[in-house]
């Protein structure tokens, strides 16, 4: 894995650049919309809105300042259909590290 810090950006693996404080995070949201993408257990249509959501979190991940409300309303979305299967064990690691950016 490629990991490159420039000045507080991160830019982890496959080209995604995160600002440094939210890296941790977004190796774990990496993971989750890994696990969700091969999900049996979620409809197509639900598969692909939370794949979508977890994409707009990881672009919010990149501001310097992150729209505090749009990942709320993101991370709702996300919620609402990530706690199956092998997916809810990254969930929790996940809700654990994105809990700072939606109290």
């Amino acid at each position: 894995m490629n990991i490159t810090n420039i000045n507080g950006v991160v830019n982890v693996g496959d080209g995604n650049i995160v600002n440094a404080e939210f890296a941790d995070l977004s190796r774990v949201l990496s993971e989750l919309r890994k696990r969700l993408s091969v999900e049996s257990e979620i409809s197509e249509e639900a598969r692909l809105d939370v794949l979508s959501d977890l994409d707009g979190l990881s672009s919010q991940l990149q501001k310097p300042n992150p729209n505090t409300t749009v990942i709320r309303t993101l991370w709702e979305g996300v919620k609402a259909v990530a706690s199956v299967g092998s997916a809810v064990s990254v969930m929790e690691k996940a809700a654990h590290l994105i809990s700072p950016l939606i109290k």
